[in-house]
């Protein structure tokens, strides 16, 4: 699952291609290039740390956002340490390789985005579609937002990145969300499925909390210290991120056993149904009786027993995918 990455911005110019992925067609003239000061921001990473690769292609003309393309420059960050922050995420990820798309900075509705992937559809937008779900897909996006009144000021800072192997493996998904206010909030979740015979089969996603779909409103269960915390002690080490991920599952467990104990879940008792293609109306809410509450305890069991197969089988693997998402050398979150 090897992580292309370039030493240029976001904005290219278009090179060659591996042949599987779709080609700008000859009479399709390519995205314009917006910023070329935007080529410095790789100089603020440390590319010693990080894989060398060759450029990515630009998009094929018409992609979401085209119409709306910003200048890094334009950009005003509240403060020096956010401007950095985003630079040196968009540096690592502008590093992407010959076999990837780069789409450039531009604006839609609250968002200022720059996006980077492979696979199918990547030629056509990088968030639609399969393009975050297929074999051999890849995929890296930062984020910040605006306000059209204050607009060029920009506040917040979100990324995501994922890549899943083409045939055997463990795909890994990582997302960053911090000062987000009411637009998109604070959020911090990695992902981790095994792909087999190039099927994603189990899965576990690790997050600040955990949730369990039982009775109308579900239980979930927070995790223990900051984003930050959480983040380093799945990156420190392959034992770690097996202690965070068992302590997660056995957080979870422990708060639906007292949920159903303490008959919290609550299932909603309807009335008749008056037709009309109106669901019929919520008359009360009603305990689980022994039978639900049995049956929820039979399919959260089933549950985490794939989990923490798959921890105890591929923590190394997917200690190794993470550090490959997201190098040492790109983020230290705050």
């Amino acid at each position: 699952m090897g992580l292309s990455l370039m030493a240029v911005a976001a904005a290219c110019s278009a090179s060659s291609s591996n042949g599987n992925t779709p080609q700008p067609s000859s009479d399709v003239p390519p995205a314009p290039v917006i910023d070329a000061a935007a080529a410095n921001v790789a100089a603020k990473v440390d590319v010693s740390k990080l894989p060398e690769t060759g450029p990515a292609r630009t998009p094929r003309a018409g992609f979401v956002g085209e119409d709306d393309l910003i200048a890094r420059d334009t950009l005003k960050f509240k403060t020096p340490a956010a401007a950095e922050a985003y630079d040196k995420l968009v540096g690592c990820f502008a590093r992407y390789g010959e076999d990837w798309t780069a789409y450039p900075l531009r604006r839609f509705g609250n968002f200022v985005n720059v996006e980077w992937c492979r696979g199918a559809g990547s030629n056509i937008n990088c968030g639609g579609g399969n393009t975050r779900t297929a074999p051999g897909a890849g995929w890296g996006a930062v984020s910040v937002l605006h306000y059209e009144r204050d607009w060029p000021e920009v506040y917040g800072l979100s990324f995501t990145t994922g890549q899943i192997p083409q045939e055997e493996g463990i795909a890994a998904s990582l997302s960053w969300t911090r000062g987000g206010q009411s637009v998109v909030g604070d959020s911090s979740r990695v992902t981790f499925q095994e792909v087999v015979s190039g099927a994603l089969v189990s899965k576990i996603s690790l997050g600040m909390n955990q949730y369990f779909d039982v009775g109308e409103e579900g239980v979930s269960s927070e995790i223990s210290g900051t984003a930050s915390e959480f983040y380093q002690r799945l990156v420190a080490s392959p034992e770690s991120l097996r202690k965070e991920a068992t302590a997660q599952l056995d957080g979870l467990e422990a708060a639906v056993d007292a949920a159903l104990a303490a008959d919290t879940p609550r299932k909603c008792v309807s009335g008749p149904y008056k037709g009309g293609g109106i669901p019929p109306e919520c008359i009360r809410k009603d305990p689980l009786d022994a039978d639900e509450k049995e049956e929820a305890r039979s399919r959260l069991g089933q549950i985490l027993a794939i989990q923490r197969a798959l921890i105890d089988q591929h923590s190394d693997a997917m200690h190794a995918a993470l550090l490959e998402l997201m190098p040492p050398a790109c983020w230290e979150p705050q």
